[in-house]
């Protein structure tokens, strides 16, 4: 490796690797294969074994979606929060665990967060309510959706441990996409959540501000602080230029044609100084662009329900055929081929089940069930977030998924059921095993 690569990406952003740690025991602990996984994000056992190694923050995101993917669970940052003892953290929650008031503690959280994570930026915006805003730093917020899911979720968690009051949010908001909000979500943050927003933030009414702390110990807390800075002294990263780049393209691509002078100039530097950079690191603005565009499409691809018109306004083209031309370019397909081919991978491999010979049997459910998946994932999803994988659960769950699709299929409109049923769904429901219909 060329030392000035060598040199760059150390100096990317990294992470304490807490959520990567986490995702890679649930991935074993489910049966997954995970070496090629990791593999594919740049991770290696050694790296997840000794958790004084920090990882680069890029490199968590991949293994994230990957094993997302691999278990077909589309919340997997959420589940993954629920998990951990907070104590985890390590020093970043010592220091909000001794501080004297939440305000104190979300203050000093957000100065902090580089000891977590170097690729998130932490605002606190203290007036008429009291908001956390995120911000990612030379890493590329478009490639992302269980990191901040995880991170949102630990914060609601940080504030409920710290206050001792279940405290719920006034409203959330998450960049990333998502065309239907999972059930649990609501439960979680409350009903105010909106996918798709300008920002990534989670606010809390005013009065919140002076809760005390239950565990404050001043004495303790002003020790921590003086070991955070010197922490925070220590790291030195600077991200990727295409990733500030990326960030500041994606909120403008529905709003019109994206030129490289004005994001120079929203980047603070001059034109000629922003070819430069790019040029460094490989780049043209037109390759990256298109690169851009082309994982945003796959990911809104991946979301059933939005229609290929709106993906493409996402996308900054005011025609579909546009769109449509430059996907197969990239592709070789159109893009309703290519929705097409990401709904017909085995039901069994969507969640986490082994193939099996039963596939083309749950191919033929999900055909007359077009929410099978996430209906399904949803159950099963309960029983992932407490980490218990016996098969009983499963045939709860697909007692669960069995009733749905009565309800949505009346008796005399009722599709033919296949000639029998998969194992996980009715079959083979011990004794002990109390099975009731919601």
């Amino acid at each position: 490796m060329d030392d000035r690569v060598a040199l760059r990406l150390s100096r990317l952003p990294s992470a304490a690797g807490i959520m990567a740690r986490l995702a890679y025991a649930r991935a074993k602990a489910s049966g997954v294969a995970i070496a090629p996984l990791l593999k594919d994000a740049n991770l290696t056992v050694q790296q997840i074994d000794d958790p004084r190694m920090r990882l680069r923050a890029s490199d968590q995101i991949k293994f994230l979606n990957l094993v997302a993917d691999a278990l077909g669970d589309e919340s997997l940052g959420f589940h993954l929060a629920q998990i951990p003892d907070l104590r985890e953290i390590g020093l970043l929650y010592y220091v909000l665990a001794s501080s004297d008031v939440l305000i104190d503690a979300l203050q000093r959280g957000a100065h902090y967060t580089a000891l977590v994570n170097e690729g998130i930026s932490q605002k606190i915006v203290d007036g008429k309510d009291v908001r956390i805003l995120l911000n990612y730093v030379g890493v590329s917020r478009h490639l992302d959706r269980h990191q901040v899911e995880f991170w949102m979720t630990s914060t609601v968690r940080v504030c409920r441990q710290l206050t001792g009051l279940r405290l719920l949010p006034t409203h959330v908001r998450f960049a990333h996409l998502r065309e239907r909000r999972p059930p649990e979500f609501a439960e979680f943050f409350g009903d105010d959540i909106e996918f798709g927003a300008a920002i990534d933030e989670v606010a809390f009414a005013k009065k919140v501000r002076n809760l005390p702390v239950v565990s404050a110990d001043p004495y303790l807390n002003k020790l921590l602080v003086k070991y955070c800075e010197e922490a925070l002294a220590c790291g030195r990263t600077q991200g990727s230029f295409r990733a500030s780049v990326e960030n500041t393209i994606v909120p403008l691509l529905p709003h019109g044609k994206i030129r490289a002078g004005d994001i120079a100039r929203r980047l603070g530097v001059s034109q000629r100084t922003f070819a430069r950079r790019l040029a460094a690191e490989g780049l043209t603005f037109t390759s990256l662009l298109e690169s851009l565009r082309f994982d945003l499409a796959n990911r809104y691809l991946a979301e059933e329900s939005l229609p290929i018109s709106e993906l493409a306004w996402l996308l900054g083209y005011q025609e579909v055929g546009a769109f449509s031309h430059a996907f197969k370019r990239w592709t070789g397909k159109t893009p309703r081929e290519a929705r097409a081919h990401i709904g017909s991978r085995p039901i069994c491999s969507v969640y986490g089940f082994s193939p099996c010979g039963d596939c083309a049997i749950h191919n033929r459910e999900r055909d007359f069930c077009p929410n099978l998946k996430r209906e399904f994932c949803a159950s099963v999803s309960r029983v992932h977030a407490i980490g218990v994988l016996q098969e009983r659960h499963y045939v709860r769950a697909g007692m669960i998924l069995l009733n749905i699709l009565r309800r949505e299929n009346p008796a005399d409109e009722r599709p033919e059921w296949p000639h029998r049923t998969p194992r996980f769904m009715i079959g083979e429901v011990p004794a002990n095993v109390q099975v009731r219909e919601d």
